[in-house]
């Protein structure tokens, strides 16, 4: 399965004259009931090649 989403470029915060930006991927409501995540949950990303992946982290320390 696959879905697109857009990335999104929201400005966090001015200091002085410089701007902070972060950077946005909204999750589907579908998408997170596949994996079974939920709001507040922390993630941790990898990188590979040209590919991010997240990870739950409650999965990744459950694995080891």
């Amino acid at each position: 399965m696959s879905w697109r989403v857009k990335l999104e470029k929201k400005l966090a915060y001015k200091h002085k004259e410089k701007r902070h930006y972060k950077h946005l991927v909204a999750i589907p409501e579908e998408v997170l009931r596949k994996v079974g995540w939920s709001p507040g949950e922390e993630l941790e990303w990898v990188i590979s090649g040209n590919l991010l992946i997240l990870k739950s982290v409650g999965e990744i320390e459950s694995k080891d």
